[in-house]
C-alpha cells in the first residue's frame, strides 16, 4: 500500500509540474504573440515629436514666404542690377511751355513730366512736325545733335525735363507755312517710336525750314541753348 501511495504521489507531482510548465509556456507565448502593447508606448513619443516638428515647419516657411513678394514688389521699377527701368510713356506727360518774353517766335519748349517712379529716359523726344489732320504740308522731322550716347539719362519721380525746338532757325524766307502741331513721343524706343504719341498743338500755325531739336535738360534756358548743337537727321544715329 505504501509503495502504491508513493507511486501515486510521484505521478501526481509529475502532473503538477507538467501543468505548471504548460502554464508558464502559455504565458510566454501570449506575451510573444502581442508585442504591440509594450511597443506602442515606446514609439509614441518620437511620433508625437516628429509630428510637432513637421507642423511647425510650414509656419516658418509661410513667414518667409510673405517677405519675398513684398521685396519683389519694391524693386519692380528697377532693371536687373538695380538701375532704373526704362520710362513708361504712359507716365510721361508732354506739354508746350508758354513762351517767355523776348523768346524767338519759331522756338518752342517741350516739357515732359514724369508721373511714375524714377526711370531711364532717352536723350531727347521723338518729334514729328505736322499739319494736324490735314495732309498738307507734308509732315517733317527736325535735325538732332550728332553723337548722342553714353550712360543712363535718369528722370526722377515728379521731375520735369525740357527740350527746345526751333522750327525755322535760319529764318528762311522760303519756310513752308501751315504746320499746326508737334507729335511727340517722350521716350522713344524701338518699340515706341511709332506709337505712344502725344499731339501738342502750336499756339498758331507756323512756318518750318531746317527745324532743329535740342536734348533734354532740367531747365528751359539750357534746353533752348542746346538747340544750336542739332546738325544731323535722327535716322543717321541708328
Amino acid at each position: 500500500m505504501k509503495t502504491l501511495n508513493r507511486i501515486a504521489l510521484l505521478a501526481g507531482g509529475a502532473l503538477v509540474v507538467a501543468a505548471a510548465a504548460g502554464c508558464s509556456s502559455s504565458t510566454a507565448n501570449s506575451a510573444a504573440s502581442d508585442p504591440a502593447t509594450s511597443g506602442t508606448s515606446a514609439v509614441a513619443a518620437p511620433s508625437d515629436a516628429s509630428s510637432s516638428a513637421t507642423s511647425s515647419a510650414p509656419s516658418a516657411s509661410a513667414s518667409s514666404g510673405t517677405t519675398a513678394p513684398a521685396s519683389s514688389a519694391s524693386t519692380g521699377s528697377t532693371a536687373p542690377g538695380g538701375a532704373p527701368a526704362v520710362c513708361d510713356n504712359a507716365k510721361l506727360n508732354a506739354s508746350l511751355v508758354p513762351p517767355d518774353s523776348g523768346q524767338k517766335a519759331s522756338v518752342y519748349v517741350i516739357a515732359v513730366k514724369n508721373t511714375g517712379p524714377a526711370c531711364d529716359i532717352d536723350y531727347l523726344p521723338y518729334v514729328w512736325i505736322t499739319a494736324g489732320q490735314n495732309s498738307s504740308p507734308e509732315q517733317t522731322r527736325p535735325l538732332i545733335e550728332n553723337g548722342l550716347g553714353g550712360g543712363p539719362h535718369i528722370i526722377a519721380s515728379g521731375q520735369t525735363m525740357y527740350a527746345g525746338i526751333d522750327l525755322n532757325p535760319q529764318s528762311a524766307s522760303d519756310a513752308v507755312a501751315g504746320y499746326t502741331s508737334l507729335a511727340v513721343t517722350a521716350n522713344p524706343t524701338p518699340d515706341s517710336s511709332g506709337k505712344d504719341v502725344q499731339d501738342l498743338r502750336l499756339p498758331a500755325p507756323a512756318k518750318v525750314a531746317g527745324a532743329k531739336l535740342g536734348t533734354y535738360n532740367s531747365d528751359k534756358a539750357t534746353a533752348i541753348k542746346q538747340i544750336a548743337f542739332a546738325s544731323v537727321p535722327e535716322e543717321s544715329q541708328h
